[in-house]
């Protein structure tokens, strides 16, 4: 079996959870080992601030791989291993998901709070607030929002999944997903922040970053499963950032855990300063969510130590 693994990684030692290169790994299961990877940085014309260079989430389609930076689209053509080409508007700030329907490309611009719609080639089509108010209101469309630092935000959007037709996005702060065209249409995660979305055999799987795997049915907005994947770890150290997540069947799933670093949001983190214990490593996880219980894990190291993990894509 093999897995694609989407990163931020090269942190100084104290580096204050900022990442210097976007980087895809492909890793085979069976021996653990990471057999192939491909490293970016984007041109200066269209950078993010220092430090903020990863590959976040993204979606797979046969050989091609979407992926966002923090300013940019990024497609991989996975046949060649290769960057195909690119995208980047000024509206991009602190992206964190693209997603393909159709004709038409979601971009979720976390910084700017805001779901985009493009065409194929870029051109902006659709802008939608995710905080009751239209984009515009707050972030001047004239400005080129790449290098702007616009935290704290009050929602941070952060993934979209696609439900029958309809696009959500998920919203960290209020702990919810929501219609992007209705937020009345809601569900409610509750227990932790939300960051990834799947939609699959009827129901809507969150991970949130406190380690929860949360489901929910988008018909009637509730939880239908909620576990708490550090329930029978007994390691007593700090809980890792709980970020990636691909479903293998209806009892296992991958997760991706990344390694705690400091940071100046320190409300985002707050709930995991124990005491002083030592961090676990960033690592991807393998759960039986029916036994509620780690089945096996595969630290990263080297290069990879402490990378910042987003999507997880299982492949062959």
């Amino acid at each position: 079996m093999k897995l694609l693994v989407t990163l931020g990684c090269d942190p100084p030692a104290a580096d204050r959870g900022l990442t210097e290169t976007a980087a895809l790994v492909e890793i085979d299961w069976e021996t653990r080992r990471i057999v192939r990877s491909l490293c970016y940085r984007s041109p200066p014309e269209h950078a993010a601030p220092p430090g903020q260079m990863t590959f976040a989430h993204g979606q797979l389609a046969g050989d091609q791989l979407l992926v966002t930076t923090a300013t940019e689209l990024v497609f991989i053509d996975l046949e060649r291993w290769k960057v195909q080409r690119t995208i980047s508007r000024s509206e991009f700030n602190d992206l964190h998901h693209a997603v393909v329907d159709g004709d038409t490309l979601w971009v979720c611009s976390t910084g700017l709070q805001a779901v985009l719609g493009l065409s194929g080639e870029g051109e902006l089509r659709e802008v939608h607030g995710t905080n009751g108010a239209h984009p515009w209101e707050r972030y001047d469309p004239q400005t080129d929002w790449r290098r702007v630092e616009t935290k704290p935000h009050s929602v941070h959007p952060n993934h979209l999944v696609m439900v029958d037709g309809d696009l959500w996005v998920t919203r960290f702060h209020q702990r919810d997903a929501v219609l992007v065209r209705d937020h009345e249409r809601r569900m409610r995660v509750d227990v932790g922040n939300p960051h990834d979305g799947i939609f699959e055999r009827g129901m809507v799987h969150f991970t949130t970053t406190v380690g929860r795997l949360v489901a929910c049915d988008p018909k009637t907005g509730e939880r239908v499963r909620d576990i708490d994947l550090y329930a029978h770890d007994t390691r007593r150290r700090e809980r890792a950032w709980c970020r990636g997540l691909a479903l293998l069947d209806d009892d296992l799933a991958f997760v991706g855990m990344t390694q705690l670093r400091p940071t100046r949001w320190k409300n985002m983190a707050h709930w995991v300063l124990q005491d002083g214990k030592a961090r676990l490593p960033s690592r991807i996880a393998l759960y039986d969510l029916g036994a509620q219980r780690l089945v096996d894990e595969m630290p990263l190291e080297g290069r990879w130590s402490g990378a910042s993990i987003y999507s997880i894509f299982v492949r062959g």
